[in-house]
Order: C-alpha cells, then structure tokens, then sequence
C-alpha cells in the first residue's frame, strides 16, 4: 500500500509538471504571436497624396475692330523732309472680360521694339518708353505712334472707374485722369478703381477707350519713296492677376 501512495504521488507530481510546462509553452506562443502580429502590422503602411492647384478666373483681351489701326493710305508728297509729319489720331478701345469678378493689372510692350524713329517719337513724346515702333524698311525706321488713354473714362460693370498705375509690379498705386502706355512690359501696371479711390477694383467686364497717334519721320530718314512702304507696327497688352 505505501508504494501505491507513492505512486499516486508520483503521478500527480508528473501531471502537475505536465500542466506548468503546457501553459508555459501556451503563454510563451501567445507572447511570439502577438509580436509577430504586431511586426506584420507595422510593415505594412501606405502614404496618401492629395494635390491640385486653384487658378484664378480666366480673363480674356480683345481689342475693338479686331486690334487693327489703319492709318490708311499716305501720299509721299504729303510727308515733310525737314521734321516728322503728324498723322491725325484714331480711336479704339480694349476690353477685359472675366469669368467672376476679378481684379487685374494690365501691362503694354511693343512687338516691334528697337524700329522706333527716334525724331518720330519724340514729336509725339518727350518720354522715350512712351513711344513704339511703325516698323523698319532697308535698315530705316519708318515712324513712331504712341497710346494714349485721355480724359474719357473706362467703364467696368456698367459703372465708371478711374484709371490707376502702379510702378513696382502692383504693391502701390496712384490715380490719373489720363496717361499713356510704355513699351516696357515691366516698367508700368494700369489698372482701374472706384472713382475717388485708388484700389484695383474687381470687376467681370471693363472696357478702356484709347487713341494712336502716329508720326512718320522725314523723308531723308526713309527708304527710298519711289515704291510702298510699308507700316508694320504691333504692341501686346499682357493681363496679370491681383
């Protein structure tokens, strides 16, 4: 009977390291799975990109006729051969028309830079940016012609605006009751502003009337007047968003 006890006790002692070992072993895999869970779950990460760009209200220029200023037919002997002549003004406008109300700085260039005659120019102007080119024949320059927007208002929404210029790309403005374009791009903005303010104004349609004045040079600054000679002048209004 003892050695029975014995063996009784023996096989309890067995079952319970049995047991301690099991759950051990069972503790232990739970401990590596949820490690290796975790690992796998780390690994595995994506990043989302969310991009676009917002651009301003299309605005589009058109000129009136076309941007065509026909200075017509010019006899020869009509022309001075001792000082520029004169050519009566022609008046047009531009417009500005936008898809919602925006605010806009206007800028002018002349297409056919460094064909300015520079006694043409300056019988027109005394400033050498204000005047533009009328195009170049066999080396000579044929004339000059300047943009002027005189005391006849512009017209935005229905209303009229002053008209504004700015000469540091659009950070400060002044108004003026008239003025006139540069050939520089990047030398004076224009834009318009409620009468009596000085602020860009944003509008959906202004229209802005202007005049060309043309000057041809002398006839000993010309080609040869024996054959047409052509007029070629051109100039650009660029738009930029305020």
């Amino acid at each position: 009977m003892p050695f029975q006890r014995e063996h009784c006790f023996l096989n309890s002692e067995i079952h319970r390291n049995i047991m301690n070992t099991t759950i051990r072993n069972t503790a232990l895999a739970s401990i590596l799975f949820a490690a290796a869970s975790s690992a796998a779950f780390a690994a595995g990460s994506a990043n989302l990109t969310v991009t676009g760009t917002i651009k301003p209200a299309a605005c589009d220029v058109t000129f009136s006729g076309g941007g065509v200023i026909d200075l017509g037919t010019i006899a020869a002997n009509t022309l001075s051969d001792t000082a520029p002549t004169k050519l009566a003004a022609k008046n047009s406008s531009f417009s500005v028309t936008c898809q919602s109300a925006t605010r806009v700085m206007w800028t002018t260039g002349d297409n056919s830079a460094g064909s300015a005659n520079a006694n043409a120019g300056a019988a027109l102007s005394n400033a050498s940016k204000a005047y533009f080119g009328l195009g170049n024949v066999g080396g000579k320059n044929i004339g000059a012609y300047v943009i002027t927007m005189d005391q006849t208002p512009a017209v935005a929404d229905g209303k009229n605006v002053g008209m504004i210029a700015s000469f540091d790309q659009g950070k400060t403005w002044a108004g003026y009751t008239s003025a006139i374009a540069v050939n520089t791009h990047g030398y004076q903005g224009m834009s318009w502003a409620t009468t009596g303010t000085i602020a860009p104004v944003a509008f959906m349609t202004a229209t802005q009337p202007f005049k060309v004045e043309a000057a041809i040079a002398k006839t000993g600054e010309l080609p040869a007047l024996t054959q047409d000679v052509a007029i070629n002048g051109s100039a650009t209004i660029t738009l930029t968003y305020l």
